[in-house]
C-alpha cells in the first residue's frame, strides 16, 4: 500500500471547507462508478500509481522474488519498467505526452523521468530524491532529503527548481500536479500527523478528510477534482475524492483496504486494494 510519503525502502521491508474552497468553485461531479483490477502478469502485488487521458496507466509490482519494478499498461499490453542498473523501480505518474515519472533505488534512492526510453535521473538530494508527479507542460514535483529525515517537497520546470515546505511541517511530499499547475501531497506537523495539502499561487491549504486519523492528498486533475487516501478511526484505509468541499468516499468494492493515487482530466481514477485474502492488486475506475 502507499503508507504515507513514498519512500521505496518502506514499501519493501478537520477540514476547512472554506479553505478548501479556495482552489475553485465545485465541478461537475463525475464520481467513478465501474471498477476494474489491474494485475501484473505473474506478478505476487500490483499498485497503479498514475493515467493520462489516452489511458496509459503506470505503477510498481512485485515478482515472485518480492523484487520491485515499474510498469506500463497501454491498450491492455503490460510492459516491465526498470532504472537502468537500478535494485528496484517505481512508476508513479505520467503526462499526457507519455513521460513517466518515479523513484529507483540503486545504493541510493533516485528520481527518474522516461520518455520513449529516454531515461533521465533526478537527483536533488544527497540521500534521496523521488520524482512523484508530472503535468502536460512536464513540470514535475516531488521529495528529496539530506539526511534521510528532512523531506522537504520540489517543483522542476525545465531548469528551474523551487523548494517546497508547507508552513511549519517538518517533512513535505508533493505527490500531484495539475495541468494549471496546482500541487498537491501531504505534510507531517510538529506532532507527526500527516495531512493533506494544496498548493495554488503560493498559498498553502490543508486537506484534512473529516474525522480521519490522516489525510494523503495524491493528485489533482484540471477540473480541480481531488483524489487521495484517509485512514480512518478504526485505522481502515480508504480512497477519496474531493470537488469542491464535498467528500467522497472511493473503495474497491469488496475490498478490505483501498488507495486512490491518482486522477486524468477525464475523471478517471487508479489505485490499488486488498482483496479478502490480504493480496493487493491495483484498479481503475471510471
Amino acid at each position: 500500500m502507499n503508507t504515507g510519503i513514498r519512500i521505496i525502502a518502506v514499501l519493501l521491508c478537520f477540514v476547512s471547507f472554506g479553505v478548501v474552497c479556495a482552489y475553485g468553485a465545485p465541478p461537475t461531479p463525475s464520481t467513478p462508478t465501474v471498477f476494474t483490477s489491474i494485475d501484473f502478469p505473474g506478478a505476487r502485488t500490483t499498485a497503479a500509481e498514475g493515467i493520462n487521458r489516452s489511458q496509459t496507466i503506470v505503477g510498481f509490482y512485485s515478482d515472485s522474488a518480492n523484487a520491485i519494478h515499474g510498469f506500463t499498461l497501454s491498450n491492455g499490453n503490460y510492459q516491465s519498467l526498470d532504472a537502468p542498473a537500478g535494485m528496484s523501480t517505481a512508476a508513479y505518474g505520467v503526462n499526457d505526452a507519455g513521460t513517466i515519472v518515479g523513484t529507483y533505488i540503486n545504493f541510493s534512492q533516485h528520481g527518474f523521468s522516461d520518455l520513449n526510453g529516454t531515461f533521465r535521473t533526478m537527483d536533488f538530494g544527497s540521500i534521496l530524491t523521488s520524482t512523484n508527479g508530472v503535468n502536460r507542460s512536464g513540470s514535475m514535483v516531488g521529495f528529496y532529503s539530506n539526511s534521510g529525515s528532512d523531506l522537504q517537497g520540489f517543483l522542476s520546470q525545465g531548469q528551474h527548481f523551487s523548494t517546497l515546505n508547507f508552513p511549519g511541517a517538518t517533512r513535505t511530499g508533493p505527490n500531484g500536479i495539475s495541468g494549471t499547475g496546482v500541487v498537491v501531497g501531504e505534510y507531517h506537523d510538529s506532532a507527526n500527523h500527516i495531512h493533506g495539502f494544496v498548493l495554488q499561487g503560493g498559498t498553502y491549504s490543508t486537506v484534512d478528510y473529516p474525522a480521519a486519523l490522516l489525510t494523503i492528498a495524491t493528485g489533482i486533475n484540471s477540473s480541480r477534482v481531488l483524489v487521495g487516501i484517509y485512514l480512518d478511526a478504526k485505522g481502515v484505509r480508504h480512497g477519496f475524492e474531493l470537488q469542491g468541499s464535498v467528500f467522497t468516499t472511493l473503495d474497491f468494492p469488496g475490498a478490505s483496504e483501498t488507495d486512490v493515487n491518482g486522477i486524468d482530466d477525464l475523471g478517471r481514477i487508479v489505485g490499488d486494494y486488498v482483496d479478502s485474502g490480504g493480496v493487493q492488486h491495483g484498479f481503475w475506475a471510471e
